[in-house]
């Protein structure tokens, strides 16, 4: 089994157990505890779903799992009442979860149906998201045109003599993550690779906001990365790449025009503050893979222990 296939087998039974978080948390709300940590774990459990689905590209599955979490964030925040009515609701959702996880493993189809109905029942209920998903779904789907049957054979066209070459965009990025990125098992190192991967660009780091060593818990995140990147690609394609983790961090997207470029270039780069460390950091998340880079930092853990 090659590695991808090992990360995608590890990916369906942390579903399993995810599965059956969400099932204990629907049931202590079926019974009267609609607190928020009760809420919150079956939240997560969706949450995981979701972002791990997005990374393998299971399209159907994640769309799913986003409309599924947003009811269950609305809940979460004491917007929508836990009543029987949206209980039983979201039981149902649950149960059709735990097939679309195992349609997506088994590499099989058949809940289509089942999907878009339930979708259409839960996004009333989604809040302000529920009508951004559903969109966002419509327009990833393929219209009926009447055409099904017919031969299709693509053809190249380029258009790069009369355009004078595909248009770049400049984009500033700034990213922060929250402590519940890494919690969600999510690393920032390959987030940062996704985005150049785009196109190209330098990535900073700002330390200003680590505590003192005192202070420092160990599982916080205190790091703000700014990514200045040169891509053929829109803004939604740039916020594409953080879309699983929208909730466990703070993101900032910023299209740069020409004269905030040369506004820029002017009066130049700030001086460098990022010791030996970063510099060594950064330059690791931008050729390295993330095999070797968790590698090394757990035999760097290793030694100082």
């Amino acid at each position: 089994m090659d590695a991808m296939a090992e990360i995608r087998q590890t990916f369906f039974e942390e579903c399993a157990d995810g599965l059956a978080e969400l099932e204990q948390g629907l049931l202590h709300i079926e019974n009267g505890a609609t607190d928020y940590e009760t809420v919150n774990t079956a939240f997560r459990a969706v949450h995981s779903i979701k972002g791990g689905a997005a990374s393998f590209s299971l399209t159907a599955l994640s769309t799913y799992a986003h409309m599924f979490e947003a009811v269950l964030d609305e809940m979460r925040a004491g917007r929508l009442a836990t009543s029987p009515e949206v209980v039983a609701l979201a039981r149902r959702a649950s149960a059709l979860l735990a097939d679309l996880v195992a349609e997506a493993r088994d590499g099989a189809a058949g809940h289509d149906e089942r999907r878009r109905a339930m979708m259409e029942e839960l996004q009333p209920l989604a809040g302000a998201k529920g009508a951004a998903i559903a969109a966002a779904a419509a327009a990833g789907a393929e219209p009926d045109d009447g055409m099904e049957g017919l031969e299709f054979i693509p053809v190249s066209i380029d258009l790069s003599e009369m355009f004078g070459g595909a248009f770049e965009s400049r984009f500033r990025v700034v990213f922060r993550p929250q402590p519940e990125l890494y919690r969600n098992a999510n690393e920032a190192a390959r987030l940062i690779r996704d985005c150049l991967a785009l196109g190209h660009g330098t990535v900073t780091c700002d330390t200003g906001g680590l505590p003192s060593f005192e202070t420092l818990d160990p599982e916080g995140a205190y790091l703000t990365w700014t990514i200045d990147l040169t891509a053929v690609a829109d803004e939604g394609a740039v916020r594409e790449v953080f879309e699983f983790v929208d909730w466990d961090c703070e993101l900032g997207v910023e299209r740069i025009v020409e004269e905030m470029a040369e506004e820029e270039a002017d009066e130049g780069m700030p001086d460098a503050s990022i010791d030996a460390t970063f510099a060594e950091l950064l330059s690791r998340i931008q050729s390295e893979t993330p095999s070797t880079f968790v590698a090394d930092e757990e035999e760097g853990a290793a030694q100082e222990a």
